[in-house]
């Protein structure tokens, strides 16, 4: 990655927040997990992890950004144990374990200039044939904001299998979901463009977007669909080839 997400979380954590599409994911995520230790690969602010954590599950986060790992641990609050969760340094992975039943990819392909590379070397020496991978993407048109935080590319179907295919995997399912609340919040970023950044800091700019948003509720339901329109992919994905 060639951006610095300790300054990107800084500025705009708490704008990137009042985005829909990652309840969204999150929401999804949680119907797929399955039992066992489960490991957010490149975590962020740590919200999925924090999600996870209170619903008892055994949950790591994985950030490397200094100020992410640190908002991170503040939202995973709780026993000393809770507060170990997050792990910023890649070797201490192991220490909490070789293996993991879940590893998350949520909006981290997207961001990796070699995607392949990145899930051969880095995420899959922690995952079995048995491991349930479970990554999130965006898709639909790049917008200016997605240029600024480091998109490379947005997905689609033909894209992820190759790059799965390429990594020695299967591609188990594959979704898209976010029609129509994510999509307009993402026409709404092309329209803006670089603006969009300025007002995810500005406090005037943030609440308006936040009404924007809920007054978008409405379409909330119906976004978490399975729709080929929808600007979110879901998949998962499972270490190994087809036989």
């Amino acid at each position: 990655m060639n951006k610095d997400w300790s300054q990107i979380w800084e500025r705009l954590s708490e704008g990137m927040a009042l985005n829909p599409g990652r309840e969204l994911r999150h929401q999804w995520v949680l119907k797929n997990i399955q039992q066992g230790k489960t490991l957010d690969f490149g975590c962020g602010d740590g919200t999925l992890v924090a999600k996870l954590v209170y619903l008892g599950c055994d949950a790591y986060g994985f950030e490397p950004a200094e100020q992410g790992a640190r908002l991170a641990q503040q939202k995973i609050c709780g026993n000393e144990e809770e507060e170990k969760r997050i792990i910023q340094d890649y070797s201490q992975i192991q220490k909490v374990s070789k293996i993991f039943e879940n590893i998350i990819l949520s909006e981290v392909l997207e961001h990796v200039e070699n995607p392949v590379d990145f899930l051969t070397n880095f995420v899959l020496p922690f995952a079995d044939s048995n491991t349930k991978i479970l990554i999130t993407v965006p898709s639909g048109p790049i917008s200016e904001f997605d240029r600024f935080i480091g998109h490379h590319r947005h997905y689609t179907r033909k894209i992820l299998a190759g790059q799965v295919s390429l990594s020695q995997c299967t591609l188990i399912e594959y979704r898209n979901i976010g029609f129509p609340i994510v999509n307009i919040v993402r026409i709404w970023s092309l329209i803006r463009g670089k603006k969009l950044v300025t007002d995810l800091e500005n406090h005037q700019a943030k609440k308006n977007y936040a009404f924007i948003v809920g007054a978008l509720r409405p379409f909330k339901a119906m976004s978490s669909h399975y729709n080929k329109l929808g600007w979110q992919v879901v998949a998962i994905v499972k270490k190994g080839s087809e036989e």
